[in-house]
């Protein structure tokens, strides 16, 4: 291992370094100059804040594909289970509430964006004859 103060040189040194030493150097080095960049960034964030439809749209990488295909309406009450857990994991479970009713324009606008997702979902996972009927 290279000496204290020394850079590191070659992937095995690199590889020998415990997670104590790590932490010790980061302790050492950090001189709380960073504070000043968080609250500059969270300020320029905070004066341009975004509507809960543009935050979905940007959010998390939905995938469509972890969705459940039904093929027979025999199997519709697991599917549905399925759906439904997917769909809360996902944040689009509120099209499926048959008790939610958005209120904000805000709301309402992340209501259509989560509806033309589930929609398109849905093209994609109903597999059954009266499923493609609708």
């Amino acid at each position: 291992m290279a000496a204290k103060g020394t850079p590191l040189q070659t992937p095995t040194e690199w590889m020998m370094i415990t997670n104590r030493q790590f932490r010790d150097y980061a302790v050492l080095e950090w001189d709380g100059s960073t504070t000043s960049i968080a609250t500059t960034a969270s300020a320029t964030s905070a004066a341009r804040t975004l509507s809960p439809a543009s935050i979905f749209k940007k959010g998390i990488k939905r995938d469509p594909t972890l969705f459940p295909v039904l093929k027979r309406e025999l199997n519709f009450d697991s599917w549905k289970r399925s759906i439904v857990t997917q769909a809360k994991a996902q944040g689009v479970y509120e099209p499926l509430d048959p008790n939610y009713r958005p209120t904000t324009a805000e709301d309402k606008e992340l209501f259509t964006e989560q509806q033309i997702y589930l929609t398109a979902v849905f093209e994609k996972t109903i597999k059954t004859s009266m499923g493609q009927t609708l």
